[in-house]
């Protein structure tokens, strides 16, 4: 019988040995990754300085790293296949590394209008085969034809900014140059996409597909309501040209530095 794959993501060690247990309880499946995720309430037992009650990571302990050593110990007895982390920063990344602790890949927040992982991480990842996988692409929506020529400041203008996501991502377009230059942006990604008879989004996704050490995008879906199956499709035969990314640099750069604004990947929710 083919094995069924599951993807756990692990916070303490008494959790690892009840998810393996719960695994050799049926031969059939396998542990096929444990992800570290930072940021989420779950993984504040791994550190101790840091009340529950705070939705951030407090590096000022370095617990990540035992749990990270012990996840890698159970990796070379062939009970975990691979590691991977969510928005640790590039410190914290080459710190790991440089722990001999084995990490395939780190999900981080990345976009046209956040550029911030090929400042820093990139580097370290190309150096090290370290793996980017981005979330946040299409930034909850916003980089799609329906905010095209819209005025999101004026109440009932514009389509609603009603939820999460579209929340979170207009603050990262204020904090980068704000609507009137993400506009333009707009119309630039609306050009190159009629250009190639496709949409907004697929360009932003393969805009990004594109950058270095990246290796895989996530967008989000919300079922029979937004699930991109064509954008998405759309996006592996489409080939930006030379005028194409020109032409998205030339935007992109014109907002501000959010390294400086923010900090490193994953800054925006370790601040208190």
């Amino acid at each position: 019988m083919e094995c069924s794959k599951h993807i756990h993501f692990i916070a303490t060690e008494s959790d690892v040995k009840d998810t393996l247990d719960d695994s050799k309880e049926n031969e059939t499946e396998e542990v096929e990754e444990i992800g570290l995720v930072e940021g989420l309430e779950s993984l504040m037992v791994l550190n101790e300085a840091t009340p529950t009650t705070e939705k951030k990571w407090d590096y000022s302990n370095p617990g990540y790293l035992d749990a990270l050593k012990h996840l890698a110990d159970l990796k070379e007895e062939g009970k975990i296949k691979t590691l991977a982390l969510t928005n640790f920063d590039t410190e914290r990344l080459q710190i790991i590394l440089e722990n001999g602790i084995p990490i395939v890949s780190n999900q981080v927040q990345h976009s046209i209008v956040d550029m911030r992982p090929q400042q820093r991480m990139a580097e370290l990842c190309q150096l090290t085969g370290v793996k980017l996988i981005t979330y946040g692409t299409v930034m909850g929506g916003l980089l799609s034809e329906k905010f095209l020529d819209t005025n999101v400041s004026i109440p009932f203008a514009g389509p609603p900014l009603n939820t999460p996501s579209l929340q979170k991502y207009i603050r990262m377009v204020d904090a980068w140059g704000g609507w009137s230059l993400f506009q333009v942006l707009l119309r630039t990604l609306k050009k190159i996409a009629s250009k190639h008879g496709v949409s907004i989004p697929t360009v932003a996704v393969k805009y990004i597909l594109n950058q270095p050490a990246v290796a895989g995008s996530m967008v989000g879906v919300r079922f029979g309501l937004s699930e991109h199956v064509q954008d998405i499709n759309a996006v592996f035969p489409l080939v930006l040209d030379d005028d194409d990314k020109m032409s998205i640099d030339e935007v992109s750069k014109k907002g501000k530095d959010l390294i400086r604004i923010i900090g490193d990947c994953g800054d925006e929710y370790r601040r208190a």
